[in-house]
């Protein structure tokens, strides 16, 4: 006979993990409630006794006294006197007692832990004006840059569309290096060569050794060459733009030589003025001023004004040249994305240069004549008045499309008395001829 015992339930057996894994989260909590009951105990108001002494050294006695972490510059601290600090105060409010006056600002890095660090004066942001262009304005003035990306005699177009050598000499480079004439500017153009004419006018421009005679403003082709000079005045012009080889592509020709482009300044939307004085050797004066800026109808129609003198003498007798220029444009918008432009420009240059230059030796030697000698007579002299109107009306479809009609007016008089020598001083006199 089997006999069968009664089964007794299983007692469950504790589990070690389960017991050591309640023990860390209780111990971590216990410490969690030690850490904040003494971070606290620590902002809470305390009795604070700090005499009044140099800044530096107030600090150092707040930290001891409070427990906390500041963090300072000794130059920025000692050359501050700190007010006696007496009382019941928590930390914060304790640096900002000894920190009134200094000038220095207080920033919170943690729990009791601080930077002391100078204001900034300029961290707000001044006044912006922000002016709105297109896509393709190939304006240069105020981006002080030596470089361009858009170029007018291409419509606008970018220097990366276009296959050809390009040169842009900015408004920036212009006022840098000096440049008051555009002979100035094709003297620093790279690939670029000219004659001088009488009085230190260009008298022929030449690229890759052919002559450059296709001249454009704002795009448009014109006669810039006359029987007199062509040195136009650069105070009335944003920017320069020489593009080498043929240009059949954006002026219609296919000259081999190139294509000179002299980009007029435009009214700003923003009031701007700017002048310049300058003096150098042998009674070289110049003087400009340029305004521009709104007139009227809220921004819509604007306007800029620029006039200039120059009375220059040269290293060698006799000569001078002297130049009168004004110049003024009015802008108006007669919608969001229609412009018509009218402008023109008055120059009243007189001269005496020195036509012929000296002679030399039979054998090409030097005559060993003074460099201030002139072989001109003191009744010569040149007179040239040039007279310039023009008219653009212009709509943009967008930043890609535009229609644009302009016409140029320009009427140039002039008057010369002059006589000069010719022949060779070591064999015999030399002879005079004089027209005018």
């Amino acid at each position: 006979m089997t006999r069968h015992r009664p089964s007794t339930p299983a007692r469950s057996r504790p589990h070690a993990g389960g017991i050591a894994g309640r023990g860390l989260r209780l111990g971590a909590l216990a410490g969690a409630l030690l850490l904040a009951s003494l971070a606290h105990a620590q902002q809470a108001p305390r009795q604070l006794d700090i005499p009044a002494q140099r800044l530096d050294q107030a600090l150092n006695a707040l930290a001891a006294q409070t427990g906390a972490r500041i963090v300072f510059s000794t130059d920025l601290t000692e050359k501050h006197q700190a007010r006696a600090l007496r009382g019941q105060f928590d930390t914060r409010a304790a640096l900002e007692q000894l920190l009134g006056g200094s000038g220095l600002v207080l920033r919170e890095t943690g729990e009791q832990a601080y930077t002391i660090a100078p204001a900034q004066k300029d961290s707000l942001l001044g006044e912006v004006h922000v002016q709105a262009t297109t896509l393709n304005d190939s304006t240069t003035e105020g981006s002080g840059s030596y470089a361009s990306s858009n170029v007018a005699m291409a419509k606008g177009a970018s220097l990366r569309e276009i296959p050809q050598s390009i040169t842009v000499v900015t408004r920036q480079q212009i006022e840098d290096q000096q440049l008051t004439s555009v002979g100035d500017v094709l003297a620093h153009t790279t690939g670029i060569t000219t004659t001088s004419a009488a009085g230190g006018d260009v008298g022929a421009i030449y690229a890759r050794g052919f002559q450059v005679s296709n001249m454009q403003i704002d795009g448009s082709s014109v006669d810039a060459y006359s029987n007199f000079y062509f040195n136009p005045n650069l105070a009335m012009y944003d920017h320069v733009e020489v593009l080498r080889g043929a240009d059949g592509l954006f002026s219609g020709t296919g000259e081999a030589g190139g294509t000179v482009n002299l980009v007029r300044k435009r009214a700003l939307a923003t009031p701007q003025f700017q002048g310049s004085v300058s003096a150098g050797s042998w009674e070289n004066y110049r003087a400009e001023v340029d305004a521009t800026g709104p007139l009227a109808f809220e921004g819509k129609l604007r306007g800029r004004l620029v006039a200039s003198y120059m009375d220059r003498g040269f290293h060698y007798d006799t000569a001078e040249d002297r130049n009168q220029f004004i110049y003024g444009v009015l802008e108006l918008d007669l919608g969001p994305r229609t412009v018509l432009t009218v402008g023109g420009s008055y120059e009243d240059r007189r001269r005496k240069p020195n036509w012929g230059g000296l002679p030399r030796n039979s054998d090409g030697s030097d005559a060993g004549l003074s460099r201030d000698t002139a072989l001109m007579p003191a009744w010569a002299h040149g007179s040239y008045i040039t007279s310039e109107g023009f008219a653009a009306l212009e709509h943009n479809f967008n930043d890609d499309w535009k229609v644009k009609i302009s016409g140029n007016y320009m009427d140039r008089k002039g008057y010369e008395e002059a006589g000069s020598y010719s022949g060779t001083p070591d064999t015999g006199p030399l002879s005079f001829a004089g027209w005018g």
